[in-house]
């Protein structure tokens, strides 16, 4: 009976563990961890990847996504109620954003979140400065966090129906602080404050577009919206 009990006791107690995975984007020089509680789609694993078949995807179709709309990463959490995509873009005239001090990118920040009406924004810092906003888009709620780093705009958007918790947040957070380049943080530049946000909103108003692609088209092969 003891014996029973002992057992039952350590099934019950003992956490359950959640392991990380790396992701290595080559192209962009560029590592990210992902918990296994997410499918991670990137450029470098489509091939006869598995994990298509339980979205019903293809890989001709996720191939000509990405290329198509400069993606890198398509990541679904394992209930499908939120998604995340990392979009690419070069950038002219500026370089590295982890440069600036605080007040620059706060300036940035408030700028740029005025721009895109979003309700809250804040800089997220760690080895790099993320500009992070929240906004709605349709049914959406989105997370966006914006860098730049030796003069090429990196926008991860977190989408989501649901409403963005802090746990959430905490979670993506975890993401996007596991981030790693290679490449080394030298360049600096004078600072254009309208420049900055006019490209960082013409990003954020193409990922838009983008995403409502995603969206009409996940839709025609039979992914359940999220």
């Amino acid at each position: 009976m003891r014996k029973i009990l002992y057992t039952l006791l350590v099934v019950f107690m003992v956490p359950t563990i959640v392991f990380a995975k790396n992701y290595d984007i080559t192209s962009q020089k560029l590592h990210i961890d992902f918990n296994d509680d997410w499918t991670v789609f990137t450029r470098e694993n489509l091939e006869n990847n598995p994990y298509l078949d339980d979205f019903n995807l293809t890989y001709d179709y996720m191939n000509k996504l990405f290329y198509d709309n400069d993606i890198f990463i398509d990541a679904i959490y394992q209930d499908k109620s939120i998604e995340m995509f990392l979009r690419v873009k070069s950038v002219q005239d500026i370089n590295n954003i982890s440069n600036y001090n605080d007040e620059k990118l706060d300036n940035l920040a408030s700028t740029l979140a005025k721009k895109v009406k979003a309700s809250k924004y804040y800089v997220l810092k760690n080895d790099y400065n993320f500009i992070v906003t929240e906004y709605k888009d349709a049914d959406y709620n989105i997370l966006s966090y914006y860098t730049i780093v030796n003069s090429k705009g990196y926008t991860f958007s977190v989408q989501t129906k649901s409403e963005i918790t802090d746990t959430n947040k905490e979670h993506i957070n975890k993401i996007i602080s596991s981030i790693k380049y290679d490449v080394k943080l030298t360049k600096t530049e004078k600072i254009n404050y309208k420049l900055i946000a006019e490209i960082i909103i013409l990003v954020i108003v193409i990922l838009i577009i983008v995403l409502k692609i995603i969206k009409r088209n996940n839709q025609k092969n039979g992914l359940q919206e999220l």
